[in-house]
């Protein structure tokens, strides 16, 4: 069986490539020899040119103890692209052997068992001087170095990671990360039961930057709390709260914001909490202190928006902390309701601004 594909972009997004691919089969029923073969001569992949990629995964459909080999090679922004796996299964458990990814400069290996229930277990090292062109594999733009390992554990239905990594950065648009350290212990991936640490010299958008960031993880009780502190605009922040997963979704329960930027004090009220369920994010009524001003938010975020911020006497110099170039004065009071799609939000102002300058 032979065919054409106009665009592998209608299942990868930010990949532009047509494709063509051969799928032939031999041999009795029970133990089916079958070649896939996927092959691009051309395209783009999140900006990057792709080149002579073939996919060819081979193997035999034997229903006690399946097996095959699965080899990519070709060519990113130049480079040669290269990656082998050997899967087998027998008894009811899944190894995928020799796994060698390599991408220009990158390179992945390692080993996994999946079991029953298809949670793997193994380890799995890497060295990614280069983050772009692997990203733009899966249509994404991120660019950056980082290095480490990941060990998987599979116990009694529960999935548990150990994870070091580092680098000197990562980026993304205007967000960018510095000297990034990750060293983190999560006893059960499905539950977010983690401990360890996660540290960067700095997380830049734009003009604002945070600096000397830690967000530390201890676990406690069916709670993962977590304490990040940094530095912003030469002030402390802090945040404090806790995490929790439940048949009812994630719930974050923050107990102490606090931060200074243009020197004028910020600090949550009173604790707060935010429920993200069935692609929803609900958010109680969180107020904030904001020198002699207040603003206090609520509402939910998913495929509509209803937000609603109730604004009093809030210095006006807040907003150069997103517009740099400016340097308002006075208070701002009223209302701002947030309404539409997050791709189209529509807002509504009610503002009225004292000693404005």
């Amino acid at each position: 069986l032979t065919g054409q594909l106009r665009d592998i972009g209608l299942f990868v997004e930010r990949i532009q490539a047509p494709a063509s691919f051969n799928l032939s089969a031999s041999g009795p029923l029970d133990a089916l020899e079958a070649t896939v073969n996927l092959a691009v001569d051309e395209g783009q992949a999140a900006g990057y040119r792709i080149e002579n990629l073939t996919v060819l995964v081979d193997g035999i459909a034997n229903r006690q103890a399946p097996s095959g080999n699965l080899t990519v090679s070709g060519r990113i922004d130049g480079k040669p692209l290269d990656a082998k796996a050997q899967v087998v299964s027998a008894e009811g458990r899944t190894t995928v052997d020799a796994i060698d990814l390599a991408i220009g400069p990158n390179r992945l290996t390692g080993a996994l068992n999946l079991g029953p229930d298809f949670l793997p277990a193994g380890d799995v090292s890497f060295d990614f001087p280069d983050i772009s062109l692997l990203a733009a594999l899966a249509g994404q733009t991120i660019g950056g170095d980082l290095k480490g390992n990941v060990s998987l554990q599979s116990t009694e239905g529960r999935l548990s990671a150990d994870v070091e990594a580092s680098g000197s950065a990562i980026t993304q648009g205007n967000l960018a990360i510095s000297e990034p350290r990750v060293d983190l212990r999560v006893t059960d991936v499905s539950a977010l039961a983690a401990e360890g640490t996660i540290r960067a010299t700095s997380v830049a958008s734009g003009a604002n930057r945070l600096e000397s960031v830690a967000l530390d993880f201890t676990r406690a009780g069916s709670e993962t709390e977590f304490d990040l502190s940094g530095q912003y605009d030469n002030a402390p922040v802090v945040l404090r709260g806790a995490l929790s997963q439940n048949p009812d979704g994630l719930s974050v329960a923050v107990q102490e914001l606090r931060a200074a930027p243009r020197g004028i004090a910020l600090a949550m009220a009173n604790p707060t909490s935010v429920r993200i369920a069935d692609g929803e994010v609900s958010i109680a009524d969180t107020v904030i202190s904001a020198g002699s001003g207040r603003v206090a938010v609520s509402g939910t975020v998913g495929e509509t928006l209803d937000l609603t911020a109730n604004i009093q006497a809030l210095p006006a110099s807040l907003a150069a902390t997103l517009a740099p170039q400016l340097s308002p004065e006075g208070s701002i009071s009223g209302t701002v309701t947030v309404g539409g799609s997050p791709s189209a939000p529509v807002a509504d102002y009610r503002l009225d601004w004292q000693g404005a300058a």
